[in-house]
């Protein structure tokens, strides 16, 4: 029996990111064959790929296959919909910690076209959400994006 691979970041990952992209432009369904086509992984390795995420628990993607011809190089088959999963491990699904960034991220950009009494009470702001009041607002966003399911 031959040696088992890890297939993740050479298959799976591919995947997702291509069917993301496509999925978020509004391009639904997006088809496994474009999928095989900008990701340069073969017909086989796209259906494997596609169907593992599909039943992975929870699943990453919903997907139809379709029949495909024996040797066929096509793939025949169409991400239906990206899941949260997806979204969470590419990180295009909002977390405490990536809101707390962006808004820091702000803070700062917002100080560097401030005028000068308002740069520094900027930058201290950012500062301080990076550093002590870090967890703080870690929990109260926690607390906040809770609420909202």
């Amino acid at each position: 029996m031959g040696e088992i691979h890890d297939t993740w970041t050479s298959r799976e990952l591919p995947i997702l990111r291509v069917a993301l992209r496509h999925y978020e432009a509004g391009e639904r369904p997006v088809s496994l064959e474009l999928i095989r086509a900008e990701t340069g992984l073969t017909a086989d390795q796209v259906t494997i790929g596609a169907e593992a995420l599909a039943v992975a628990d929870p699943p990453y993607l919903e997907v139809v296959f379709g029949a495909r011809a024996v040797g066929s190089r096509e793939t025949n088959g169409d991400v239906m919909k990206v899941l949260e999963r997806t979204r969470r491990d590419l990180g295009s699904w909002p977390t405490p910690e990536n809101m707390l960034d962006g808004l820091i991220e702000a803070l700062n950009s917002e100080a560097d076209r401030a005028s000068d009494d308002q740069k520094s009470r900027l930058h201290a702001a950012a500062e301080a959400l990076s550093g002590v009041a870090r967890e703080i607002a870690l929990r109260v966003i926690s607390g906040r994006i809770g609420q909202s399911h």
